[in-house]
């Protein structure tokens, strides 16, 4: 294991709090994609207040990022379309400045992998990841106990997030599921690069 979860998986919470940011870019996501009226029909009428007043950097209780992420999946979007929110929610959120600090070292995604855990604790209270090498190239992320993983949508985005922040420091990236998410809310992603 490259990187390990801070306690065995057995012992780490759930996630919790959910980080603004990450909901904020989506609905901006939204917006930008046409999606905006379709998604705002969708989210229940007391949600969907509290959703369009978050502040910014502030906490989000997992069950409201539940309801924008399943409201997000009904929408009924294909996987690319998923997969470029996804990339373009890392530029909206405090995960361009670490693509940029790895990118201007001259980084490899293993250069980043091992930063993981401190990227998730910024947005996610509760849950964990883990990474694993799997080849020279080549790469496993474990993330569990995020109710999150569930929803297809969120759980396409994130590869997206994932893709957006290793690629730049790649010649080419794959990333899919290697897993659909179990008990635990545990999902596996491969990538590899060259």
């Amino acid at each position: 294991m490259l990187v390990d979860y801070p306690v065995a998986r057995t012992k780490l919470p759930a996630v919790t709090l959910v980080k603004s940011s990450l909901i904020n870019a989506s609905i901006v996501g939204l917006r930008e994609n046409g999606n905006y009226d379709r998604y705002l029909a969708l989210v229940p009428t007391g949600a969907r207040t509290a959703l369009l007043a978050l502040p910014v950097g502030a906490w989000v209780p997992i069950d409201l990022a539940v309801t924008h992420y399943l409201a997000c999946d009904q929408l009924g979007m294909a996987a690319t379309e998923i997969i470029a929110m996804g990339s373009r929610v890392t530029k909206k959120t405090v995960l361009e400045l670490f693509l940029r600090l790895a990118k201007d070292a001259g980084s490899t995604p293993w250069a980043v992998l091992p930063q993981l855990p401190r990227l998730w604790a910024r947005l996610y209270t509760g849950g964990g990841v883990a990474v694993s090498a799997v080849g020279p190239k080549d790469a496993e992320i474990h993330i569990v106990k995020n109710p999150l993983a569930q929803i297809g949508y969120w759980r396409t985005g994130l590869r997206g997030i994932v893709h957006a922040l290793a690629a730049p420091l790649a010649t080419r990236l794959y990333v899919r599921a290697a897993s659909p998410p179990n008990v635990d809310d545990l999902i596996t992603y491969q990538m590899s690069w060259a």
